[in-house]
């Protein structure tokens, strides 16, 4: 039998996602597989619409942050966070960018950077998105450190609260239990963890300089629920299935030809 694992986690639950008008990708060409592995039921879902057979899909959550490979990857991964750990007690923040072709308002994104770089008793950082190329021009020679050779895994390790714009890079911080402030005004898609409720939306500059300001205070104090990560956790990491384990599953389902798990 033949096997697709498709890359990636998808998170988007609005159509379309990009700037050109039109679907993502469509799936009908794994029709050619015999099975396609997928993380979660909205990328099922997806894939369905736009032309792959629903019984060649199998949701069987997510390799890459699933926990055995987690904890693997957080052993591993180099370390290159060796400025000073800032005894000042600044809040440390991290803003996760996401390439501009998903709607992304580029100017607006720069005056949130600006704003950052104003507000007392932060520390912030820019990770430019992993697959930046043409635009990476845009984070040249900004008010704010970027930190293109780190790994997004260390830089929320390294972190107070994270930022990110539209990308499953959340998940990572979720996993970690730190605060994540979804910035909802700097693109035009919706996402699976608002619907969830698992992090704080942001729908303006002055919300995120009061919720910023707000966690210098108390970094605890967020307005979601832990119940509320958990769920979108167990939706998008484990495929709904809170104790599953992933990477067995995966290898009794490749190994068995098709078989085994359901």
């Amino acid at each position: 039998p033949t096997f697709a694992l498709p890359h990636g986690v998808y998170v988007y639950t609005n159509d379309p996602i990009t700037i050109e008008s039109r679907p993502l990708e469509t799936f009908d060409k794994l029709n050619k597989y015999d099975y396609v592995v997928v993380q979660n039921n909205l990328y099922k879902e997806v894939m369905s619409r736009t032309g792959l057979k629903p019984e060649k899909i199998h949701v069987m959550g997510s390799a890459r942050y699933c926990d055995e490979w987690v904890n693997l990857n957080r052993s591993r991964f180099p370390r290159t966070m060796e400025e000073p750990a800032h005894e000042t007690g600044d809040l440390k923040i991290v803003l996760m960018t996401t390439k501009l072709r998903y709607r992304v308002k580029a100017a607006r994104l720069l005056e949130t950077i600006d704003l950052l770089a104003r507000i007392n008793d932060v520390h912030a950082v820019v990770k430019p998105h992993t697959r930046t190329t043409k635009e990476a021009r845009m984070y040249e020679d900004l008010p704010i450190p970027t930190r293109t050779g780190s790994s997004s895994v260390e830089l929320c390790q390294w972190a107070d609260v994270v930022l990110v714009i539209g990308s499953s890079i959340i998940i990572e911080p979720l996993l970690q239990r730190k605060p994540c402030l979804y910035l909802k005004y700097l693109h035009d898609n919706t996402t699976l963890y608002e619907d969830f409720g698992a992090c704080w939306i942001i729908n303006s500059e002055q919300e995120l300089e009061d919720a910023l300001l707000q966690l210098a205070q108390d970094r605890s104090r967020v307005p979601y629920a832990t119940s509320d990560v958990d769920r979108f956790l167990a939706d998008i990491v484990t495929g709904g299935q809170r104790d599953r384990d992933v990477l067995e599953d995966y290898s009794r389902f490749i190994t068995g030809g098709g078989t085994g798990v359901h």
